[in-house]
């Protein structure tokens, strides 16, 4: 494999880290640690996490590249609470984003006084961004995924319905609509904004 397995980035509050796992052969600087892993070992240990057969699953690129399902990967990504919560110690939130982004100041789009503000934050209207959310770092909000209906069949079964921005958008609105939760988005995506989406000129392989 030649690509970027999952990706999620975390926050504290006096600045930003970013976590990738890859088996590409790249290395840790500055505010981005890189972990080195191999699919295998991934789809394990997503498995014993969850205590389900998950699967990375692949689809053929070109005849030398092969390139994972993204859906398959952006469904753990309301899991990564719970997922890598041992990475995530001392952080107040965690997040996840993409790739093919370009973050501003972050800082200045969310600043402290916004954070406290919120428990979930998606840079989508009313939804789960994938390109950028974050969670508190909290079990109420890192657990809050399982009330997506067979979680658990979906993780081991390619689906057609995401779990980020479909059923976790879901989740989230009931959550926020029954007072459980804090729930913020927005749309801070383009010239002079919190981010700019490359989403439609994706080339592969990279």
């Amino acid at each position: 494999m030649d690509k970027i397995v999952p990706h999620y980035n975390t926050l504290k509050k006096w600045g930003w880290d970013f976590t990738i796992f890859t088996d590409m052969p790249i290395k840790s600087k500055g505010n981005v640690e890189v972990i080195n892993s191999k699919v295998d070992w991934f789809s394990d240990f997503v498995s014993n996490k969850f205590d389900v057969d998950y699967d990375l699953k692949f689809v053929q690129v070109t005849s030398n590249h092969n390139y994972p399902l993204s859906k398959h990967i952006y469904d753990l990504w309301p899991t990564q609470g719970v997922l890598f919560e041992d990475y995530h110690k001392g952080y107040d939130f965690w997040g996840h984003g993409c790739l093919d982004v370009v973050f501003g100041d972050l800082g200045k789009w969310l600043p402290d006084k916004f954070l406290d503000t919120f428990d979930i934050f998606g840079n989508d209207p009313d939804a789960i961004c994938g390109p950028f959310s974050l969670y508190r770092n909290i079990p109420k909000i890192n657990n809050l995924f399982k009330e997506i209906p067979d979680w658990r069949k979906k993780l081991e079964n390619y689906s057609e319905t995401p779990m980020d921005e479909h059923d976790m958008t879901l989740v989230v609105r009931k959550a926020r609509d029954e007072g459980r939760i804090r729930f913020k988005s927005a749309f801070w995506q383009g010239k002079d904004s919190l981010m700019i989406h490359f989403n439609h000129t994706k080339t592969w392989p990279l």
